[in-house]
């Protein structure tokens, strides 16, 4: 976020897909380091080890909107 003008406080949406559910309270922690408080985004997080049997990785994707003045 930051090579691109950025930041965590820019955020709109997340979708963070864990490898295992169980690894929510894990993610809940270092998410709650990670954002700035007053800038948690729209959050949506779901398992994908029914779509990967043989993937273990966690993901995140995000939507930014550009700082006053950025244009895209």
């Amino acid at each position: 976020m930051k090579e691109a003008g950025s930041s965590c406080e820019h955020l709109l949406q997340v979708t963070i897909w864990l490898a295992d559910m169980a690894d929510f309270e894990a993610m809940n922690e270092v998410w709650d380091a990670w954002v700035p408080e007053g800038h948690s985004p729209a959050r949506a997080c779901g398992e994908k080890s029914w779509l990967f049997r043989d993937c273990w990785s966690n993901s995140l994707s995000a939507l930014l909107k550009p700082k006053t003045g950025q244009k895209l």
